[in-house]
C-alpha cells in the first residue's frame, strides 16, 4: 500500500535552483533516506512534504488525503530525522536505525 505519493512536483527555489520529482512512491513499513550533495533539494523535499513550503504544481498525498488541505491531521503521523555526517562517527546504518526504533518506539 502506498503511503506517501509525490507526483509531478516543481518548487523554484530561485533562478538558479527548483526541485522537480516526477514520481515518487513509498509503501508503508519502508525506510527512507534522502542523500546528495549540499543544495541538491533534500531539505526542500521534506519541508515540501511537511507542508512547511508550498509547491508550486503536482501533488503530495500521504495515505492518499493531500498533504496541503490536510497538514495538521498529518503531521501527527510522519516523523523526520535529520542527521549530519559530520555527527555519525563510527556508527553503522544499522546502529541508526535501533536509535530511530528505540526513539520513534516503533
Amino acid at each position: 500500500m502506498v503511503h506517501l505519493e509525490i507526483l509531478g512536483v516543481t518548487k523554484y527555489v530561485n533562478e538558479s535552483f527548483q526541485l522537480e520529482i516526477g514520481e515518487l512512491r513509498l509503501n508503508k513499513g519502508g525506510i527512507t533516506g534522502l542523500v546528495g550533495e549540499n543544495g541538491a533539494g533534500k531539505t526542500t523535499l521534506m519541508k515540501s512534504i511537511c507542508g512547511l513550503v508550498n509547491i508550486d504544481s503536482g501533488e503530495i498525498s500521504y495515505k492518499g488525503c493531500s498533504v496541503h488541505t490536510h497538514l495538521e491531521e498529518l503531521l501527527k503521523q510522519i516523523g523526520s530525522t535529520f542527521i549530519s555526517v559530520e555527527g555519525l562517527g563510527d556508527k553503522r546504518l544499522e546502529d541508526l536505525y535501533e536509535e530511530q526504533v528505540f526513539y520513534y518506539q516503533i
